[in-house]
């Protein structure tokens, strides 16, 4: 079996780092690459580029990893439906098939 990376690299400096600190500090399903670029003043490709180039991923991939990865703390203590909802999922099978694709086993058994 091959060990589940329980981690996302952040950005060295700059801009891209406080998106991904805020982002880190409050993960939401909502928040679009639209929204960054924005907030950085640059365009979505733009954004793509240089967030690759810092992470090795793109914005919305590394989003979705550093919200799957908030979950599991939460799953300790909350239903997967609670987790599912807080995260901003629509549903608790939503959730459930991106934190399966990510880390290869469903929620509950990180419970």
């Amino acid at each position: 079996m091959a060990p589940i990376p329980l981690s996302v690299s952040l950005p060295p400096h700059g801009v891209l780092r406080e998106l991904c600190r805020s982002y880190l500090a409050a993960p939401d399903v909502h928040v679009t690459n639209a929204d960054w670029a924005r907030a950085a003043s640059v365009s979505e490709r733009t954004l793509d580029r240089h967030f690759r180039e810092a992470t090795g991923v793109g914005p919305a991939g590394w989003r979705v990893r550093a919200r799957l990865l908030s979950s599991l703390p939460a799953l300790r203590r909350s239903s997967v439906t609670d987790v599912a909802g807080r995260l901003g999922y629509a549903t608790p099978a939503a959730f459930t098939a991106a934190f399966t694709k990510a880390f290869g086993a469903p929620p509950s058994r990180f419970r």
